[in-house]
This record gives C-alpha cells, sequence and structure tokens, in this order.
C-alpha cells in the first residue's frame, strides 16, 4: 500500500511519473549499489588488489534480482544500518570465497553517494529531453503569435500592448538558459566518490587515487580534485538547478492560470470530452493542469530550503545533514519530472483566443495608451506637462467611464495643438506593441549554441 502520493496508483500522475518512480524505486536504488562494488570489484582486480575470479564472480553478481532481498530486510532490522544489510545478502550470493572480497576497502557512504549521482545522471538526461521538447513547442507558439496583440500587465492592471509572442518568448529564453545550465553544470556535478571512511584513501595505500579514478570512468563518472563526503554543494546545486527549472515551469503555469479566468478568457489549457472540472458544477472547465504545475513548483522551492542545510556537515562526514539528501532529492526529482510532464502536456493543448485578447485591449477605452498620448503631446507642451494633462484625462476618463480619446479632445490645452480625428489615429493599441514582434520572431528563430 502507497504511503505517500508520489506512490498512489489511482492517482499515479498527480505527483509524479513512472519514470522518476522507477528511478528512485529501492530495487533501482540497490541495483545501482550492486554495480558500483561491482565496478569497484573490477578496478580492484585489474590493480593486483582482489584476485580475477573474485571480481569475475562479484561482477556475475552485481543484480538486485540475484540477491535475496528478505535477507536484507532482515539484516536491516537487525543491524539498523544503511548500507550493511545488502553487501551481507550480496556477498553471499557471491559465495563464501568471492563474497569476502565484496566490498573491499569503501565506506557506505561512498558507494551511497555515487549510487545517488548515477540516478542524478539519469534524472538530468530526463529533464534534458523535456527542456527541449518544451523549448521547441515554445519557439512554435512565439512564432505564431508574435504579432498577436494583447494587453500587458503590471501590477496586475493593464500597462502597454505587447504581443503574446512577446510573452512566451521570454518563457522561451529562461527555459534556453536552464538547458544551459544543465550543460554547464553536468561535468561539475555527477562526480563519484570511492576515498574510503575519512576520504584518506588509506585501506588502498597508495593506489587509492588511480583505483577511484577506474571505477568512476566504468559508471561513466567524473573524479573529483578531493573526496567530497562533507562538500554537499554538487548535490545542493543539482536540487536547487531543479527548483529554478521548477519556478520557470510555475511561472508559465501561473501566467495561464491567470489569463483563463472567466473575466480574462485568453488562454486556456486543452480540453477533451470527458474531463471534468467539478463534481457538483457540471460547466466547470478548470485550469487544472496549470493548478497542479504551481502546486508541484511550490513543493519544489520548500524541499530545496533542506538541501542547503545538507551543507552544513561536521568534520569529515556528518550522517546528521548527509541522510536528508536522501529524501530530497528523489522527492525533487519526482516532482520536477513531474511538472515537466504537465508543461509539456499544457503547451501542447494551449488555446489561444486571438478575438477576446483583442476585445481585452479595448476593456479601458484607451487608458492602456496614456503613455503614447503623453509622447504625442509631449512634442508640443512638454513631456512634464503632458505628463499631468494626460494624467488628469484618465483618472476623469476612469471615473466616468469615458474613452481616453473624448477626454482629451475635450481639454482646451489639447486642443490648442491637437484635433480629436487626429487624436484618434494614434489611438490604435494595435500600433503600439513597440519592438514585441521583431523580438519574438528573433528569439524563435534563434538556436540554442550547442
Amino acid at each position: 500500500m502507497a504511503g505517500h502520493p508520489i506512490d498512489y496508483y489511482v492517482y499515479s500522475g498527480s505527483w509524479g511519473t513512472d519514470e522518476g518512480r522507477r528511478i528512485f524505486s529501492e530495487a533501482q536504488m540497490i541495483d545501482r549499489w550492486l554495480k558500483i562494488e561491482a565496478a569497484l570489484a573490477e578496478a580492484e582486480a585489474e590493480m593486483g588488489i582482489i584476485p580475477d575470479w573474485a571480481a569475475g564472480e562479484i561482477s556475475a553478481k552485481a543484480s538486485v534480482e540475484k540477491i535475496d532481498l528478505n535477507l536484507a530486510r532482515a539484516e536491516q532490522q537487525k543491524t539498523r544500518h544503511s548500507l550493511v544489510p545488502v553487501i551481507r545478502a550480496f556477498a553471499k550470493v557471491c559465495g563464501q570465497k568471492a563474497g569476502e572480497y565484496v566490498h573491499f576497502g569503501p565506506t557506505t557512504q561512498d558507494i551511497i553517494d555515487t549510487g545517488n549521482m548515477l540516478a542524478l545522471r539519469e534524472v538530468m538526461e530526463a529533464v534534458q529531453r523535456d527542456l527541449e521538447a518544451i523549448e521547441k513547442r515554445l519557439g512554435q507558439i512565439t512564432l505564431e503569435h508574435a504579432e498577436t496583440p494583447m494587453a500587458g500587465r503590471t501590477h496586475g492592471q493593464h500597462a502597454l500592448p505587447i504581443t503574446f509572442g512577446f510573452k512566451t518568448a521570454s518563457w522561451l529564453q529562461e527555459i534556453r538558459r536552464h538547458l544551459d545550465r544543465l550543460e554547464e553544470g553536468r561535468e561539475r556535478i555527477l562526480v563519484g566518490e570511492l576515498a574510503g571512511a575519512v576520504g584518506s584513501y588509506a585501506p588502498w595505500g597508495g593506489q587509492g587515487r588511480e583505483l577511484e579514478r577506474r571505477t568512476m570512468a566504468k559508471l561513466g563518472l567524473g573524479q573529483a580534485d578531493i573526496p567530497w563526503q562533507s562538500a554537499r554543494d554538487r548535490f545542493a546545486e543539482a536540487v536547487l538547478l531543479l527548483a529554478m527549472i521548477c519556478s520557470t515551469l510555475g511561472r508559465i503555469g501561473g501566467e495561464v492560470y491567470l489569463l483563463q479566468k472567466t473575466e480574462v478568457d485568453e488562454v486556456a489549457q486543452g480540453f477533451e470530452m470527458g474531463r471534468v472540472g467539478s463534481s457538483t458544477m457540471p460547466h466547470k472547465r478548470n485550469p487544472e493542469t496549470p493548478e497542479a504545475i504551481k502546486g508541484i513548483s511550490r513543493l519544489v522551492r520548500y524541499r530545496a530550503a533542506g538541501i542547503l542545510e545538507a551543507m552544513e556537515g561536521e568534520h569529515e562526514r556528518d550522517a546528521n545533514t548527509w541522510k536528508t539528501e536522501w529524501v530530497i532529492l528523489p522527492e525533487v526529482s519526482i516532482y520536477t519530472l513531474a511538472a515537466l510532464t504537465k508543461t509539456r502536456q499544457l503547451l501542447d493543448g494551449l488555446v489561444v483566443n486571438r478575438e477576446k485578447m483583442r476585445d481585452n485591449l479595448n476593456r479601458t477605452r484607451g487608458l492602456i495608451l496614456s503613455e503614447r498620448a503623453m509622447f504625442v503631446l509631449g512634442e508640443h507642451l512638454g513631456k512634464q506637462t503632458a505628463h499631468e494633462v494626460v494624467y488628469e484625462a484618465s483618472m476623469k476618463a476612469f471615473e466616468a467611464g469615458k474613452d481616453l480619446t473624448t477626454v482629451l479632445a475635450a481639454d482646451p490645452r489639447v486642443g490648442k495643438v491637437l484635433k480629436e480625428e487626429a487624436i484618434r489615429e494614434f489611438m490604435d493599441p494595435v500600433t503600439y506593441t513597440g519592438l514585441c514582434a521583431r523580438l519574438a520572431n528573433e528569439v524563435a528563430l534563434r538556436k540554442r549554441k550547442p
């Protein structure tokens, strides 16, 4: 029976993905540990530290499917240790002779940290795949709507006209920066560890560094310049990057949520018959996907704070902080993969209501063009005076429910320099989007540097 929403069966898509659950399943975790033990044994045999036949037997049996998990469970209940139960079950399946060479020299943290790095590598590959798919889709949306006019909003209020493609271009570039960060961080983050109890390589003497290098090469991980058992910045960087990615996804989801409000109705998540928004209000088409993305992004940020606590380990090793990563890394990773999946679904089915965007542009009866009116009048009256004139006209238009053009035309200060017809000529919001369309097109057509 699942005890965490991530592992629910009926609601399996709500908080996680099958891929994320597989990566961080207990079976996969143990299997990674055994693969590390096998790589270590092979490297030790190459260097004459253990016999070849022992390494061969260890490698042949290094699979979670070959060990007795019931025995491992019993050993864990007896020893209360993080790794020894698995080591004992593995040694037993390797046989009495070869089993003596299992886990020959490393400490528990060497195996578990390196195992988490292997899991993190899978996560980073999946995150890159999904981000690239989101990048592609946002490029399509940005190009399609580079010239689709809509109201730009600041402080939750209409500000100036923009285009929808300009808005999504901002999302697109943020996604691209995350892809850059992911690529830049890969070499720095994906580093394994095999240095013994205090990181001194004492069990292997002068062979320790070369043994670590060979083992990590077999696993496809880098080697650190110095052991990092108490230096937890690599996991912190990875988790904080995932939190940043989720915050971007939350920004996208949040914007769709706001623009899908009944009173706004400019965009919406896709809808298909059979999708139900409410158990009591049959008419509802709720923005459930954007809501879920925002909720997940919050959870990731909450968890990410804990990874910073784990950086303050004591002395050469400290399980007080280290073990918190065992919960934080899986949860953040699984949540992030879920948020990415939901964002892909949202963008793939996104509905853009061009007509409503155009209607909303006119909702404030010209107030959205107060800046333009100020600059045009400023050519005749001076900028500061024009600001005062347009401010007074705007407040009057707002209170009286009139259009700004009419109020401006009735102002004698304006009438001296511009006729009403001339004012109406420049009070078309579609013609005041600045460089929005150009920038949207440039961003959409730009290729990220490989």
